[in-house]
């Protein structure tokens, strides 16, 4: 299903309000040192209408998290995800609409269009740090506060 206007400006405003726009870090393989970066974008609710509404209009992939037994009276939550160029895909539609999250996702669309595959001979030192950076950076505009250039 194609997402109209309404659709885009509706999933700007769940994203502004319970959404995730992360760069997320993590080994590839435990004896190596470096880091792999994927962007991923996000949403968390109770409401599994929602998060089905957001699959068929927009794509990824929808999970249930059931309740902590250390908390028995939270109800069940459902995730929403999706990443790399897909979750761009996204961001670029709903980015003007957006006004809490609008710098995370300018962040995130620029940390996407610079990832390609360099295949075996791997990342050239220059690209890891620039991704070290964006990654850095995405996470202090999530703490209010100013990247590092």
């Amino acid at each position: 299903m194609t997402p109209n206007e309404k659709d885009i400006v509706y999933l700007a405003g769940i994203i502004d309000g319970e959404g995730y726009i992360g760069i997320v870090k993590y080994k590839t393989k435990p004896y190596v040192s470096d880091y792999t970066f994927t962007l991923r974008l996000t949403v968390t609710n109770t409401n599994l209408i929602l998060m089905n509404w957001i699959q068929l209009n927009f794509g990824g992939t929808v999970h249930k998290h059931a309740p902590r037994d250390t908390h028995p009276n939270h109800r069940i939550t459902y995730t929403w995800r999706i990443g790399c160029s897909k979750a761009t895909s996204i961001l670029r539609k709903v980015y003007p609409y957006l006004i809490v999250k609008q710098s995370e996702a300018k962040l995130a669309i620029k940390f996407q269009k610079q990832m390609k595959n360099y295949g075996p001979a791997g990342i050239p030192d220059s690209v890891y740090i620039k991704r070290v950076k964006m990654y850095k950076n995405l996470r202090l505009l999530k703490k209010g506060e100013q990247g590092v250039t």
